[in-house]
């Protein structure tokens, strides 16, 4: 007795199908196949290759969204870190019962360990901030200095230098910019 193995790898299964309605259209109406007509299996193997490209695309596109995922909670937890030492200057370095509001977990003011909890960590922040607006702007001042660079042009002609804490002239900017290479 002949065996009709149907195959188990999706390239193979794709061409069997293909093969099967090809069979359908020579002779599914002699043999009286009203249910799986040609058109019918040709139909539903146009949506598996279609979703089976599907995954594909969504396959190749993990590695970005797993880029762009990891820089998204580096940033967080950079913003968690400065986030923690304003509240610190407010409520004390150490957790206790005032740091509740804050949404720390674990009676502790150590950033947590899953992207879960630090997303639950910065929504209770944004809450805590709103809440407190005067510490959100502290947060926000020590957040914006930190991240500007060593010099930069606040896009109207004016150059800043940090170290020297608002304008200096074009000359003066770069003459300090070569001492900090130097």
């Amino acid at each position: 007795m002949a065996q009709n193995t149907i195959p188990t790898k999706l390239s193979e299964l794709f061409s069997f199908a293909d093969q099967i309605a090809d069979g359908l259209g020579l002779l599914g109406v002699a043999l009286g196949m009203v249910h799986n007509s040609e058109a019918l299996v040709r139909a539903d193997l146009l949506a598996a290759e279609t979703a089976y490209d599907l995954f594909n695309q969504a396959r190749a596109a993990k590695l970005g969204l797993t880029a762009a995922q990891g820089t998204a909670d580096a940033n967080g937890r950079t913003y968690l870190a400065t986030a923690r030492n304003v509240i610190a200057s407010f409520l004390g370095s150490e957790w206790t019962q005032v740091w509740e509001p804050t949404g720390f977990p674990n009676q502790s003011t150590a950033i947590p360990s899953t992207i879960a909890e630090r997303q639950t960590l910065l929504n209770s922040l944004k809450l805590y901030f709103t809440a407190n607006p005067t510490q959100e702007v502290a947060a926000h001042r020590q957040r914006s200095h930190a991240a500007r660079p060593a010099h930069w042009c606040d896009g109207q002609g004016a150059h800043h230098c940090r170290e020297r804490r608002g304008p200096v002239s074009t000359q003066r900017c770069l003459a300090d910019r070569r001492r900090v290479t130097r």
